[in-house]
């Protein structure tokens, strides 16, 4: 039998977990006994003489269906553990565990033979009920291990799902970090000798930068606060590369403030504003950052009234990435568009779905002083 490679570590399956599958099970094979009763009851229909009252069939039923709840619990949690396309073991572990439901059963009916009467006129001898055990439940063995089976491989799919989801993000949001950096640095440099207080300055902003970059390096959302406080920080650097020419202005509604946004969401746009839409003209230029609530939608805006960009798809990696990690975390549901603006140049428009941001623990802590 081929191997077939697993995520790193069995998944231990959790309390909630099992109290889930004790609860389906239960009411699975409650189920599974009230169709067996009526199937019995219509063996009945048309033979002579009076068919047994119903309860008299139901008890049996349920008394089968009741003794295969724990097993099946049991099933469920060797496949997570233990399934039968990993380690060449495990197919050990599952025909141990055959054994252990047809003893378990075989044992069932000895105990409790007289509360649902499976042999009303005495329990048959050890083999001849280990021999009628295991062949009464083969079956129904491999049946719900398969379905236990199923279930370990949707929930190994969603986990590999997410996390590739989250690589991918990471490493969206990686190439993003080098580039603003690199930006930075060539601005620092240009002024380190010149004019060192204002050099002083901007690595302090960047300082901001590179501390935001960490502390939002795994995150998936962060508040769109927070990316407002770094943009400004992104652009104290870029005024004093432009010195008098960039004019910078902000307005985000209250409302939105504190809704959730993926990390860098807002750089991309500034560094395509200045460098495609401020820096290929003379004179000064102006950037505006909008935000808004549009329903259940918030709006972000980032204008400029430099030359002006069409959205022909050859903007750089910058706007793709911005693009891929909307898609990522809201589908269809979010999107980035280019157009003019009005008295020229050009609008970045974000829209995305308003989701109240909630700060995880770690991330409450990095806001905290020491």
């Amino acid at each position: 039998m081929s191997r077939v490679d697993l995520p790193a570590g069995a998944p231990r399956p959790t309390s909630r977990q099992l109290a889930l599958w004790t609860l389906v099970s239960t009411v699975a094979w409650l189920a599974e006994s009230l169709v067996s009763t009526g199937q019995s009851r219509n063996m009945y229909a048309g033979q002579p003489g009076a068919a047994p009252p119903l309860v008299d069939l139901w008890v049996p039923s349920l008394g089968s269906a009741i003794l295969w709840v724990p097993f099946t619990v049991l099933l469920l949690w060797l496949a997570y553990r233990f399934p039968v396309t990993g380690a060449r073991v495990n197919v050990l572990v599952h025909l141990a565990a055959l054994a252990v439901v047809v003893v378990g059963r075989a044992l069932g009916v000895v105990l409790f033979n007289g509360m649902f009467d499976w042999y009303p006129n005495g329990v048959p001898g050890y083999g001849e009920l280990l021999n009628t055990s295991l062949f009464n439940n083969l079956v129904t063995f491999v049946f719900v291990s398969g379905i236990a089976h199923a279930v370990f491989y949707q929930h190994t799919m969603r986990t590999r799902e997410a996390q590739f989801a989250d690589a991918r993000m990471a490493a969206l949001t990686s190439q993003l970090q080098p580039h603003f950096l690199f930006n930075a640095l060539n601005t620092i440099a240009a002024y380190v000798h010149q004019r060192p207080a204002v050099a002083e300055r901007m690595i302090v902003d960047l300082s901001a930068l590179l501390r935001y970059s960490v502390d939002r390096d795994h995150a998936a959302l962060v508040a769109l606060d927070d990316e407002i406080e770094i943009a400004e920080a992104y652009l104290a650097i870029q005024r004093n590369r432009f010195a008098d020419r960039l004019q910078v202005a902000v307005e985000v509604d209250r409302a939105v403030r504190d809704a959730a946004v993926p990390p860098f969401l807002l750089q991309p746009l500034l560094e395509n504003a200045v460098q495609h839409g401020l820096a290929p003209q003379d004179g000064a230029s102006a950037l505006t950052i909008t935000a808004h609530r549009d329903a259940k939608e918030v709006v972000v805006v980032v204008g400029d009234d430099g030359v002006g960009v069409c959205d022909d798809g050859a903007v750089g990696v910058g706007l793709s990435n911005v693009r891929a990690r909307l898609a990522q975390v809201y589908g269809a549901g979010a999107g980035l568009t280019l157009g003019p603006r009005n008295g020229g140049g050009t609008n970045a428009t974000i829209r995305l779905p308003y989701r109240r941001y909630a700060p995880t623990a770690a991330v409450r802590a990095t806001k905290e002083p020491a």
